[in-house]
């Protein structure tokens, strides 16, 4: 839970000297202010005017390794903070510091936190001062964004950018050559048929290396649309018609490729309970993933070698799995670990002892679950444990564990914070995330809106004032997805916090992604009686293209 100062605190301030802030809240929320600062994912921290910790979140005690005592340490919990440079920061240049020197917001500064344990994490800080009604500095919240995957994806993309090059070569040169053998053997073929001389043996050979370049070329086209289809489907994923029973999609696929399988004299053995594990996932989906999974790995398997497939439900994880495993593959790790990247064909292409194809099948296979809220983990093995690869989309509806009570009482906070009178609103005014506030009643024209923060106004443009008692969907258009929709309205009748990815509208009708996350908020019976919503805008470049 939030770790919040016990200090005293003008309970009449304003963060930013913002009055509206304060007319705007709706004091029946302060007992929830807690709940919704923890239900923000990332790290966010608050100082009075002078740099002392006075609240932290888990996710910052997370990045710093630690959970520093409130009033005792001052700036961060970090043991060093650098630039993005590498050089070492004077406290003095901490974006709070800065914030708190200069008087205004610090948004987007690149720093390096060291943790206690030496390890160092990328970060982008947004530091904000906030006052009270008098225009008085009272201190200054932080809200860190972990950077490491941006900096990760960042190096697989120069990674990737040479890869294609050496990728767009080789598909170039496996196309040409079927290609040239099909128009060249063709051209005998007319010859001798011009000269109306029969078919001998040597001309049948002829028609049999056309048809063996055919089913080549057939075998690299197939690679290529198969993947751009995952991609498109990834793209725009549509809500799964019917529920697909894992281990008859198994059985099917088992089917499909064993005498691919019997040819290399590689065994394949199902390991589950027939029609077990349903998926929200289309069948169709879900074969064509398992196939391209299959033909791969076939592409890398020693003859004699063995794969064996495991299914089953993570009831705990909500998902439903396929388990590939393959000892004795022959790829390297480095080159197992880059088997879903779609450009690095051509350095497998020494170790496929299989099939024909350019190692794209992994590829669309990963695109498309993650299309559907699933994912593809290549697991690399270890002493006893073979390499294989771990395919996952969400469990049906029906075979999820029922939900929770929503009466349940909610986790009691911990008497530090239980007994603070640390104004935490401020804190929730002065983050750089969305937060929005509505009453529980989910009915048609909607929940109504009780509290919104400075971040919601400067965003979408509506003020306080305009959107109190009115429904969210004032800022959904003709873009928003209302399949999404409907699955959070479900999640929040269920009790349970909802997540998803959607396109809103601002006032002058301009349009925005934001990851929203809804935690529902109890009053001490346990009862349901408002509902939070953290979201973040998103960049259309990190959407799926």
């Amino acid at each position: 839970m939030m770790r919040a100062s016990t200090a005293p605190s003008p309970t009449n301030s304003s963060p930013g000297g913002d009055a509206a802030a304060v007319s705007s809240f709706d004091q029946a929320l302060a007992p929830h202010m807690a709940r919704i600062l923890d239900a923000i994912g990332q790290p966010l921290f608050a100082t009075d005017r002078e740099g002392w910790l006075t609240a932290y979140n888990p996710a910052a005690a997370e990045v710093w390794g630690c959970s520093p005592p409130l009033h005792a340490t001052r700036w961060c919990g970090s043991d060093a903070v650098f630039a993005a440079d590498g050089q070492l920061l004077a406290p003095a240049q901490y974006p709070v510091a800065r914030a708190l020197a200069e008087g205004r917001p610090i948004r987007g500064l690149d720093i390096v936190a060291r943790r206690q344990d030496g390890a160092r994490v990328p970060l982008s800080a947004h530091a904000s001062p906030f006052h009270d009604a008098a225009g008085s500095l009272l201190g200054a919240v932080v809200l860190l964004l972990d950077t490491s995957a941006q900096r990760q994806a960042e190096a697989r993309a120069r990674v990737a950018a040479v890869a294609k090059t050496r990728f767009l070569s080789a598909m170039s040169h496996e196309l040409r050559t079927p290609i040239h053998g099909i128009m060249g053997l063709t051209d005998l073929l007319a010859a001798v048929a011009a000269e109306e001389m029969p078919l001998g043996a040597e001309e049948l050979g002829w028609i049999e290396d056309i048809r063996t370049a055919a089913q080549q070329l057939l075998g690299l086209v197939d690679d290529a649309i198969g993947f751009a289809q995952a991609s498109v489907a990834a793209a725009r994923p549509q809500p799964p018609r019917r529920t697909a029973l894992l281990g008859k999609t198994v059985s099917d696929v088992a089917s499909t490729v064993q005498p691919a399988f019997v040819r290399r004299g590689v065994c394949l053995t199902l390991q589950g309970a027939p029609g077990a594990a349903p998926a929200a996932l289309d069948p169709a989906a879900a074969r064509q993933a398992l196939l391209g999974v299959l033909r791969e790995v076939l592409r890398h398997m020693p003859d004699g070698g063995q794969v064996t497939l495991e299914w089953g439900v993570a009831a705990e994880e909500g998902i439903a799995f396929i388990h590939v495993a393959c000892p004795g593959l022959t790829l390297p790790p480095d080159l197992l670990a880059e088997l879903d990247n779609p450009f690095a064909g051509a350095d497998r292409d020494s170790y496929a002892r299989g099939l024909e194809g350019v190692g794209l099948s992994v590829a669309a296979a990963g695109e498309l679950l993650r299309g559907h809220g699933g994912q593809l983990v290549i697991q690399r093995g270890h002493e006893g444990t073979p390499p294989g690869l771990r395919l996952t989309m969400p469990m049906a509806r029906e075979a999820a564990p029922p939900p929770p009570n929503t009466s349940v009482a909610p986790a009691p906070l911990p008497p530090v914070l239980a007994q603070a009178s640390f104004p935490l609103e401020q804190v929730v005014a002065a983050t750089q995330d969305i937060i929005l506030v509505t009453a529980a009643d989910l009915d048609t024209p909607g929940p109504t809106i009780v509290y919104v923060n400075p971040a919601f106004t400067e965003l979408t443009g509506y003020p306080a004032e305009e959107v109190l008692g009115r429904s969210p969907r004032l800022l959904q258009g003709p873009g928003t997805d209302h399949d999404v929709l409907r699955r959070v309205t479900e999640d929040l009748h269920a009790g349970r916090v909802a997540s998803a990815t959607v396109l809103n509208y601002t006032r002058d009708g301009a349009p925005y992604w934001v990851e929203m996350r809804i935690v529902p908020l109890r009053d001490r019976r346990g009862a349901i009686s408002h509902f939070a919503a953290i979201e973040r805008v998103v960049s259309q470049a990190a959407l799926p293209a």
